[in-house]
Formats: structure tokens, C-alpha cells, sequence
């Protein structure tokens, strides 16, 4: 959204004097994902604008803090914390504005799949309830990546019967910002009078800033104009973003209209062979660098996203790979870690792998080596267990049983 437009609405708004204090119509925000690095700064403006009159503030996690918090700012706005699913209807309820920074940011060794694979069943589910209940909304996408989560909150609200092209955003403005930024730093100018109109997505190539139509003028803009003759750069680099954009856009259709179950973070059950200890950042945190323990000293005892680097291991692990081939979401942490977002990507370690080949292989060659941790006695537990574990779905596990067993 250009700042201009930005600029123009909240002077309508103010025109309008929508406030409770003058006995006008109450405005309501909700903001979905509060609690992280994006929503908490974005919680304080909302309840400094004094547009706003009750702050709804939404996440898994964290939100009665960050709330209590922010309610202690002197003006206007009642804020509210809310958290986990229970409550989201609440917090939705009779919303005039939601904005969506909720889902996880992309992070070293993740791939644009990767975060696609979290942050667009978050999306999904969130956009449901919006249609539900808050129909009539303005809905602003943050989460990442917008070329794709807008498409899917698109559609998920077209299937409610609740679309309207003029009520859903995908927030790009962190794009104009370096623009203008980046234009004004190069021609040596105040920034404060720069305009750089940016076409496209919100994604490598898919960005597009068209420096050959900039407007100087300490007025900003005064209308709206098309666009003027394009340089033969900007020309190129058109042709080159709309396959990508095309691309993420109908990757998000194809998402939202999959006869998947919904998904809210991460509800699948998986189960992962031979990593016996697998955890994901909580085992170090909750015992700290014990000496005693080999998985926990380093270079073992520490979270990073990359590969693994021995049967103590500290990376990616088999669970991870089949969900990302299979586009599902990654296992998130069953503790939140010292901040929520400690562990927020859901990259799993092994703080104690069990061994492939069972213990003949191994007394056959003169190693001596015990009976319990190795592969087959954990098909063996899977198998024993499979009842339990699954009972209506069993058909649909028996193919992966039989590809690994």
C-alpha cells in the first residue's frame, strides 16, 4: 500500500472524527500474532492512534503480557489480550480492522517453501474465523509470504461468501519505504519529498520500484496519475516478476482449495524413526549444558538451522524433510523456549539418535552393543502401537510402514 494512500485515509478518517471520546462510531483492531517481533511495535502504534478505540490483541502465546503492557500507554484505546484458539473468536468478534503479522519470519537456511509450509496453514485458519466472526472487516496481510497468503485469505473468504476486493490488503509498505529511502540517499535529496511508485509482489524480482515515474514535491500526492513511459530496465523487469508472481499467487489458490484438513500451526501427528530424542531446542533449555551428557555440550548442544553433523546431532532430521516434501508444516516447539521466538521455525535436532542396524550386525564384526536403541525395535514399538496411534486412519500409514520398514 503506497504511503500516499495511507496518508489520504487516515486523513478521511480523522475528517469523519471517528472516536468513542466524541460519541462517534467506536473502531475496533485486532491484531493476530501480537506477541512477536513484528506485532508487539505494532500493537504500541495501534494503541497510540487515536483513530483506534479497543485494541484486540491476539497470539499463542505471550499476549496477557505484551497486552497489560501496552494498555499502559495514556491514551484513548482499551486493549484486551487474548490467546490460544479458545479465545480468537473473542477477539475477532465485531472487528473493524484486522492485521495479520502472525506466522513465523524467514529465517537463515529456510527456503521461501519452508516458511510457506508454516505460515500458510496460520493463515488459513485465522482468515476462517475472520469470516466468521467479522465479515465485514478491513483485513491487512503481514505474514510472509504476502504473494501467496493473500491469494489464500482471498479464497478462503470467497468460499465463506465474504470476499470483497476492497476490503483485503497484503502490506507491501516496507517496500516503499526503501524506495524512497534508497532514491532520495541517491540523488542527495529530503526524503520527505520523494514519491517512488513500486508495481509487482512483495518478494525478490516480484518488487519493482519504477524510479523513471519518481515525483518530487513537498505536497506529496496530489492525484493519482497512470504511468508514464517506462525505461527499458523497469520494461525488462516486468516481464521478468509476473511468472513468479503468477506462480505464488496460484501456489496460494491451490493451498487454500486443497481437500486438506485445516491446519492450525501444526496438528499433524508424525512419527520419526531412529531420531529417539528428537526435540526442537527445549532439551538444552530445560537442562542446561550438563556436563554428563554428551547431546548438550557443544557443538551438539546447540540450536541452529542447518544440517546435521553426527549421531549427536544438530540440524534438520528426517521428520523435517518429509514434511517439507510432502508440504506439510514443520513440528513446532512443545515449549515456547526462553521468547517465542526462540524456537519459532520448528526445525527439529536429534539430542540422541538410535542406530540403524540392529545389535548382530555390529557383535558379527566384535563391537559389543545393546539390544534396545536401534531402528527395528523401533518399527517394532510403531507396529505394537499403530492401533493406539492411529486407529481411524490406519490405511493411510500402512504405504509409509511398508516404504520403511
Amino acid at each position: 500500500m503506497r504511503p500516499s494512500v495511507m496518508r489520504s485515509a487516515a486523513q478521511l478518517l480523522r475528517r469523519r472524527n471517528y472516536s468513542s471520546a466524541s460519541g462517534q462510531q467506536a473502531r475496533k483492531v485486532a491484531i493476530l500474532g501480537a506477541a512477536g517481533g513484528i506485532g508487539q511495535p505494532l500493537s504500541l502504534l495501534m494503541k497510540l492512534n487515536p483513530l483506534v478505540s479497543s485494541l484486540s490483541l491476539y497470539d499463542i502465546a505471550a499476549t496477557p503480557g505484551v497486552a497489560a503492557d501496552v494498555s499502559h500507554i495514556n491514551s484513548p484505546a482499551l486493549v484486551k489480550g487474548f490467546m490460544a484458539d479458545d479465545q480468537l473468536a473473542e477477539a475477532l468478534d465485531g472487528a473493524d480492522l484486522v492485521i495479520i503479522p502472525a506466522g513465523v519470519p524467514r529465517k537463515p537456511g529456510m527456503t521461501r517453501d519452508d516458511l510457506f509450509n508454516i505460515n500458510a496453514g496460520i493463515v488459513k485458519n485465522l482468515c476462517t474465523a475472520i469470516a466468521k466472526y467479522c465479515p465485514n472487516a478491513l483485513v491487512n496481510m503481514i505474514s510472509n509470504p504476502v504473494n501467496s497468503t493473500v491469494p489464500i485469505a482471498a479464497e478462503v473468504f470467497k468460499k465463506a461468501g465474504t470476499y470483497d476486493e476492497k476490503r483485503l490488503f497484503g502490506v507491501t509498505t516496507l517496500d516503499v519505504v526503501r524506495a524512497r529511502t534508497f532514491y532520495a540517499g541517491k540523488a542527495n535529496v529530503d526524503v520527505n519529498t520523494v514519491d517512488v511508485p513500486v508495481v509487482g509482489g512483495h518478494a525478490g524480482i516480484t518488487i519493482l520500484p519504477l524510479f523513471s515515474q519518481v515525483r518530487l514535491g513537498k505536497n506529496g500526492v496530489e492525484e493519482v496519475l497512470g504511468l508514464g513511459q517506462l525505461t527499458q530496465f523497469e520494461k525488462d523487469g516486468l516481464e521478468a516478476l509476473k511468472g513468479e508472481l503468477k506462480s505464488s499467487i496460484e501456489k496460494g489458490v491451490a493451498f487454500a482449495n486443497a481437500n486438506a484438513p485445516d491446519i492450525r500451526f501444526s496438528s499433524f501427528q508424525y512419527d520419526s524413526f531412529g531420531d529417539s530424542l528428537a526435540d526442537t531446542g527445549n532439551f538444552p533449555f530445560l537442562y542446561g549444558n550438563d556436563s554428563r551428557e554428551p547431546a548438550l555440550r557443544t557443538p551438539y548442544g546447540e540450536t541452529f538451522f542447518r544440517r546435521a553433523t553426527g549421531r549427536f546431532s544438530d540440524g534438520r532430521l528426517i521428520v523435517d524433510f518429509i514434511a517439507d516434501t510432502m508440504g506439510l508444516p514443520f513440528v513446532r516447539p512443545y515449549l515456547s523456549g526462553r521468547t517465542a521466538e526462540d524456537f519459532a521455525s520448528g526445525a527439529n535436532f536429534a539430542v540422541g539418535g538410535a542406530m540403524a542396524l540392529g545389535p548382530d550386525f555390529f557383535r558379527g564384526r566384535g563391537v559389543p552393543m545393546g539390544d534396545r536403541m536401534h531402528l527395528d525395535v523401533e518399527m517394532k514399538w510403531f507396529h505394537d502401537l499403530l492401533d493406539l496411534l492411529c486407529p481411524a486412519d490406519r490405511a493411510e500409514g500402512v504405504p509409509v510402514i511398508s516404504c520403511v520398514a
